[in-house]
């Protein structure tokens, strides 16, 4: 199975750089129970003053096992949405898989970035990162998210 590798990506990405970085973005941390599964009652991902709060609530409730409540993560993992914490909405760092970039470049079609939107340059460049490499089925997609992107990067270029 061969892959294509965009090179504009980066080119891109480093002109969103400076935009991007202002973007509150925290580590994501989720929850393990007592019964070897992960609390999601009300999403599965925190940020970790967020996972702090809600495994201190955890364990306020069951205080026989409030030991075996652990919070876990601190660490970027590969997800297929963009992750936001399930309680404040903080944006999570995380590798967005193909079907993230996807899931991103379908909002961007139909809401095209504002420039100088710091939220706007983190999500295309994070959208940009999932068409680094593509399969063949997905080079078109790619392509469309390159527009994107090197449209955002021209307005934002274009003094006001």
């Amino acid at each position: 199975m061969s892959t294509t590798y965009h090179s504009e990506v980066d080119e891109i990405i480093d002109a969103l750089r400076s935009l991007a970085s202002q973007c509150r973005v925290e580590t994501a941390y989720w929850i393990a129970t007592p019964d070897g599964e992960y609390e999601s009652q009300n999403g599965s991902d925190w940020c970790r003053d967020c996972g702090m709060a809600k495994l201190r609530n955890l364990r306020k409730h069951d205080r026989r096992r409030a030991d075996e409540y652990i919070l876990d993560g601190g660490w970027v993992s590969e997800h297929d949405t963009p992750p936001m914490c399930a309680h404040c909405g903080v944006k999570l760092k995380a590798t967005l898989l193909a079907y993230g970039g996807i899931y991103e470049l379908e909002h961007f079609r139909d809401n095209p970035p504002a420039p100088g939107d710091v939220n706007h340059a983190y999500e295309i460049s994070e959208m940009l990162s999932a068409f680094q490499y593509t399969r063949a089925e997905h080079d078109s997609l790619a392509k469309e998210a390159i527009e994107i992107g090197l449209a955002l990067v021209s307005a934002m270029a274009v003094p006001a």
